[in-house]
């Protein structure tokens, strides 16, 4: 969760959630969007206007997947996208379609047979909704997202009945989505489900939902949505047939009578106690769990569930087409034989990628992959859509990837370093092997030299001057766990966790020797970029540190960047005097031209935890995670900043405002393409000019601005909902700000 979730999370517990009953009130009521307070129609989001997303090949792991029984098809998630495969012949899967290429990562599928439409939910970026008349050539007609209390709100699931969408969102809100028209689709109604919302199931006019409770409401004609019923059980999923209910509940399956509005428990089923997902038809039930595999249960008697097969592999969702069970799990996409219940098999099965962790750049625009696979190539010379070139699959999972020429070098983490010739990246061919400890997780290649970072052990220095005859010649032991490796000027810089950033001399390769040490108090380094004698080093929970190491002897602070107290940073990165620094799924940019003052001057909500990124001529190349590699631009000029949406650019913007809620104080980022003068200001709900922050400043370029939660008298403000308000030449940008007191 990055601090931003967090801080989400902290304002809904500090302001209350909207019921329209009223606080005290037990029975939730639906609300209007256009009737409901601080709903921020055309809220821009959570990216400044000086980073943008150019594109990426959003390939990963698969989690959900929707059938269509009549046309024999199955939609599997793949990451951030949905291959659709012809399963006429279960035996011989078939790819016909990778080109619905989504917007955020995809938690839920729904698949609408009468007008041949799939429904994605996919978290903060939205709604997507794409025709798949012609299965080899999806459409994307539309896409919409949520906005609550001046937030975007994550999508998690996904259930479509008439002309209406409903979509679970964070902070127990359902919310219901006008799909008349496709390409408009937008947000209409919600209601409040008390709590997080995980899941939603529909079912004979009933609409039911799980998560920290499970709930139950009635749809009415017209689509609306009455409270009818409600259970403190929480749960990952839902799924209602008849008037039983199964949920997955701490690695269980729960097994409820849904008849009523309080959903007493009849049975429970242990499985391999990490059941993740069921689906249900008729009186079988298929629970599935992660490592123990599918499930066939008999629950003619719901109170007594009777186990009457088993299929030992298991998977992240659960479907069932008639005699086939359809279930994504790892790297791949399996279907199971169902015919005879109490002996299912694999019938078919396709092989798909999962998570990438690393990336790295090569000519002319190659993009190498490590991922939980082996190595794969792109063509990135169109970022916008990057073309696989090859996929060379290892024993895997596959950490770190770096490229000198036609070489590239592999850590896989259970049997050691992997050499491959790339001079043909459509055929990439291994060529040298050395085995090393069974956590080789980051790679660093110099002058001949592969130093091996294992996290338990330390740093383990390769010969690779033979690339088809690799040899470990040195052993740095590592003071506590060590995350990376940076290599310049033949000193190397580990950062090494509590024990701070320690410097080597690497001179002799042989015998990497220590020489300096830079451990303040409290400090845990997750990672570290030196250019021009300057040490830039992510730290686990506090943001930024940069260190003079110019005399690598006696490194000496210069300057530090608190970014708050829910940061996780573990990746930095530096270009041109900026850094970039991760917050797990946040890309910050922090203008590090003067080191002794340090700020935030833009930032990215990526789709998903980065693995690692690299920085070249502004762009970032990401290894995105469960999201594959995606690429994003920084502009230092805003007058270069090019439209990224329909409808161009806005001049004039607070971008970013953190942390929010704030306990102390704020920074505050705005852009302006206009030389005009700005003024900021901070309003109470009132409208009522609490403190001029700012006054006729220059207008031209982003810009951060501290505010430390006082008044013009210098007294702190008492808690609650502010307005920050930017104003040149008539125009106007406001956000709002949630003080903590």
């Amino acid at each position: 969760m990055t601090s931003r979730s967090l801080a989400c999370l902290v304002l809904l517990l500090s302001v209350g959630l909207p019921f329209s009953a009223g606080s005290t009130g037990t029975d939730p009521r639906e609300v209007l969007v256009a009737d409901a307070p601080g709903s921020l129609r055309g809220l821009v989001g959570y990216d400044s206007l000086n980073v943008q997303r150019l594109g990426g090949w959003p390939f990963g792991a698969p989690e959900v997947v929707a059938v269509d029984e009549k046309r024999d098809l199955a939609f599997q998630s793949a990451g951030a996208a949905v291959v659709v495969f012809d399963v006429s012949d279960p035996a011989d899967p078939v790819p016909i379609s990778d080109s619905m290429w989504g917007s955020g990562v995809i938690q839920d599928l729904f698949y609408d047979p009468s007008t041949e439409r799939l429904y994605a939910a996919q978290g903060l970026a939205g709604l997507e909704i794409w025709s798949v008349a012609d299965p080899a050539a999806p459409v994307k007609l539309g896409r919409t997202h949520i906005e609550q209390y001046n937030l975007v709100a994550p999508i998690r699931g996904v259930e479509v009945w008439d002309r209406w969408a409903y979509v679970a969102a964070s902070w127990g809100i359902i919310h219901r989505i006008d799909v008349t028209d496709p390409t408009d689709p937008y947000d209409y109604s919600y209601i409040v489900n008390f709590s997080y919302v995980d899941d939603l199931h529909y079912t004979d006019g009933f609409l039911y939902s799980a998560g920290q409770q499970i709930g139950k409401f009635r749809i009415n004609a017209d689509g609306s949505m009455d409270f009818a019923g409600m259970s403190t059980t929480h749960g990952t999923t839902i799924h209602v047939a008849g008037e039983v209910g199964y949920v997955p509940r701490n690695g269980e399956l729960w097994i409820l009578d849904v008849s009523g509005g309080s959903f007493p428990l009849l049975a429970t089923f242990d499985g391999g106690g990490n059941i993740r997902d069921v689906t249900a038809a008729g009186d079988r039930a298929y629970p599935v769990d992660i490592f123990e595999g599918a499930y066939i249960l008999d629950t003619a008697d719901p109170e007594n569930p009777t186990v009457v097969g088993h299929y030992p592999t298991g998977g992240s969702d659960v479907e069932v087409d008639g005699p086939l069970l359809h279930l994504p799990r790892g790297s791949g996409y399996a279907l199971v034989d169902l015919t005879d219940p109490t002996d299912p098999y694999r019938i078919g099965y396709y092989d798909m990628v999962s998570s990438t962790y690393d990336v790295a750049m090569g000519e002319p625009n190659l993009a190498y992959l490590a991922n939980g696979d082996g190595l794969l190539v792109l063509d990135a010379t169109s970022l916008d859509r990057p073309r696989l070139l090859s996929r060379t699959d290892v024993d895997g999972p596959c950490y770190a990837v770096e490229v000198r020429g036609d070489r590239a070098y592999l850590t896989d983490q259970p049997t050691g370093l992997r050499i491959f010739d790339v001079a043909d990246p459509t055929a990439p061919m291994q060529i040298g092997f050395l085995a090393l400890d069974e956590y080789s997780r980051q790679l660093v290649v110099e002058e001949g030299i592969a130093y091996v970072v294992d996290p338990f052990v330390g740093v383990q220095a390769v010969d690779v001057a033979d690339p088809t005859q690799p040899e470990l010649v040195g052993v740095w032991t590592a003071p506590d766990w060590i995350w990376d490796l940076e290599v310049e000027g033949g000193y190397g810089y580990a950062p090494c966790d509590e024990a701070g950033v320690r410097i080597l001399d690497l001179s002799d390769p042989f015998h990497p020797v220590e020489i300096g040490t830079y451990d303040p108090p409290g400090l845990d380094a997750t990672d570290v970029t030196v250019e021009d004698g300057i040490a830039y080093v992510a730290t686990r929970m506090d943001g930024l540190e940069i260190v003079d190491v110019a005399d690598p002897t006696d490194p000496t602070h210069l300057g530090s960047l608190y970014i708050s107290d829910w940061t996780f940073s573990g990746i930095v990165d530096v270009w041109n005097g900026y850094a970039f620094l991760d917050d797990q799924t946040t890309l910050n940019v922090i203008d590090c031209t003067d080191p002794t003052n340090p700020f935030i001057t833009g930032y990215y909500e990526a789709l998903a935890t980065f693995g690692d990124f690299h920085v070249r001529d502004g762009v970032v190349h990401a290894a995105n995670g469960s999201v594959g590699y995606q690429a994003f631009r920084f502009f230092p000029d805003p007058a270069a900043i090019g439209d990224s949406e329909p409808g161009g650019i806005p001049t004039l913007a607070i971008t970013r405002v953190h942390p929010n809620p704030v306990l102390g104080a704020a920074e505050i980022s705005f852009a302006s393409a206009t030389s005009s003068p700005v003024a900021l200001e901070v309003l109470d709900v009132s409208g009522r000019r609490v403190r001029r922050l700012l006054e006729k400043a220059p207008g031209v370029g982003p810009r951060s601005v501290r505010w430390d939660g006082r008044d013009a008298a210098g007294r702190p403000v008492s808690g609650g909902v502010y307005f920050l308000r930017l104003s040149a030449e008539g125009r106007e940008s406001t956000r709002r700000i949630t003080v903590l007191r």
